[in-house]
């Protein structure tokens, strides 16, 4: 890989690590999908989007979806790379 490249990637890898790390949203970025385009799905805590049919889990792996309160229990699962990659 061209050595510019590998030094600006290592340089936005840098940038936005402590965003990551933080697991914090940014609130400045502008959301470009409305709410009402998804549909909740409170028995198996999934939320889709009508209009493309994909379908996101609204809680991390090793959590579980409690629809009487509306959130997330347990702790979510950390894992490697290739853990990561495996588990999708």
């Amino acid at each position: 890989m061209n050595k510019r490249i590998e030094i600006a990637l290592g340089l936005l890898l840098l940038t936005l690590l402590p965003v990551v790390a933080a697991g914090t949203c940014l609130s400045t970025i502008q959301s470009t999908t409305s709410t009402e385009d998804f549909i909740l799905d409170d028995l198996n805590g999934t939320a889709t989007h009508a209009k493309t049919g994909m379908t996101w889990m609204r809680c991390s792996l090793g959590q579980t979806w409690e629809s009487a309160t509306q959130t997330c229990s347990g702790t979510a699962t950390g894992y490697t790379w290739g853990e990561a990659l495996r588990a999708a």
